[in-house]
């Protein structure tokens, strides 16, 4: 089965790139300089280069009515693009991460779930996939439990 891998719409956050830390605070985002590669970018599915400025804020990531709507905190490099990969992709950041893998049917409940080096990814993520009820797997790094991005069906 394929998949996409799918990064975050840099239009939810283009209109905090470029502001002052003050004006972030005011929205509850606090700024990073990356000092290690330990900043990975939902948007760009990358990890920040040293020197750079990220913005860490509060994303809601599975935005439902269900019991499994969730938020957490999120880095984005400061003026990042959304970066598309090709199906059957995996961003390189997750081959030394550990991640946690939450398989969602359409009502937003969870109905599968995996703990697994990034590097074994993709073959649960077809497993999860190929269940008829799965519409989506999110995720995320199993340490922090922070969202890093959202896997589908290819069209």
């Amino acid at each position: 089965m394929s998949f996409i891998f799918n990064a975050l719409d840099d239009r939810e956050f283009s209109h905090l790139y470029g502001l002052s830390d003050a004006e972030l605070a005011a929205q509850g985002v606090v700024t990073r300089i990356a000092d290690s590669p330990s900043f990975p970018c939902r948007v760009t599915l990358e990890g920040a280069r040293i020197g750079e400025r990220v913005l860490l804020l509060n994303h809601t990531h599975l935005d439902v009515n269900s019991p499994y709507r969730a938020s957490y905190a999120i880095y984005v490099r400061d003026g990042a693009k959304t970066r598309r990969l090709a199906p059957g992709e995996l961003p390189d950041y997750l081959q030394n991460a550990q991640i946690a893998l939450r398989a969602f049917d359409q009502k937003a409940l969870l109905v599968a779930y995996k703990l697994t080096p990034g590097s074994e990814a993709h073959d649960h993520l077809d497993e999860m996939l190929a269940q008829p009820e799965v519409t989506h797997v999110d995720v995320h790094f199993a340490g922090p439990g922070c969202y890093f991005g959202r896997v589908t069906r290819c069209p």
